[in-house]
């Protein structure tokens, strides 16, 4: 769904350059209210411009091909305070008690 998502907004040049790249989810990123809310102002003129347009395909977009990842956000590899999991299969989930999760470096 994902590269179809991707493909709705971006040529498929454009895609060739982030196929390779883990797909992010909004929740899963981190930065400055200043920074969060300059890409969600390009966020919603992007989608806003393209109607069939799906926030996870141009958030994809904007994130690697137009650099507001290295520029801007930090996103979660799991192995710092901020995890996701949504994807993740049950036994490769590490629990320090009944409410807490470690994250992929314990």
């Amino acid at each position: 769904m994902n590269k179809k998502w991707i493909l709705n907004y971006a040529d498929k040049q454009k895609y060739k350059y982030i196929k390779n790249e883990a797909i992010i989810c909004l929740g899963s990123l981190l930065g400055t209210p200043d920074k969060f809310l300059e890409f969600s102002k390009t966020l919603y003129k992007n989608l806003k411009e393209n109607l069939k347009d799906i926030d996870q395909g141009n958030n994809n977009y904007m994130l690697f091909y137009e650099n507001f990842l290295n520029d801007y956000l930090i996103k979660s590899d799991n192995s710092g305070f901020m995890i996701t999991i949504g994807n993740t299969k049950n036994e490769k989930i590490s629990y320090y008690s009944e409410d807490n999760i470690l994250n992929f470096n314990g």
